[in-house]
């Protein structure tokens, strides 16, 4: 994207992580995502990148698998994207190719 640091901001939708860092519950969501709705509206993003299913549901008020989603008619561009940690994993070798890595 070309951006630097200093012009980037990251935020999640969970201010802590959850026990065994397992996938947020739903309503630890609903608690959290007031929050990062108004980060976002303080800061005014003219991009968002949602990284993982937690983020793409949650902003984009969907239940579609991270690989499935299409986004457009959101207030700022919104870009789905894996979760880091998803694309490093060498455990599951198959959900990085899903995420198009190799």
């Amino acid at each position: 994207m070309g951006c630097k640091r200093e012009e980037v901001y990251i935020a999640n939708v969970l201010k802590c992580r959850p026990p065994q860092n397992r996938t947020p519950l739903p309503d630890e969501v609903t608690n959290c995502l007031p929050y990062l709705l108004s980060q976002i509206e303080l800061i005014q993003p003219k991009v968002l990148v949602a990284l993982g299913a937690t983020a793409v549901r949650a902003l984009l008020d969907v239940q579609l698998g991270i690989t499935k989603c299409a986004v457009t008619g959101t207030p700022s561009a919104t870009f789905p994207s894996c979760q880091p940690s998803t694309r490093l994993s060498a455990e599951e070798p198959p959900r990085r190719r899903k995420c198009g890595t190799t």
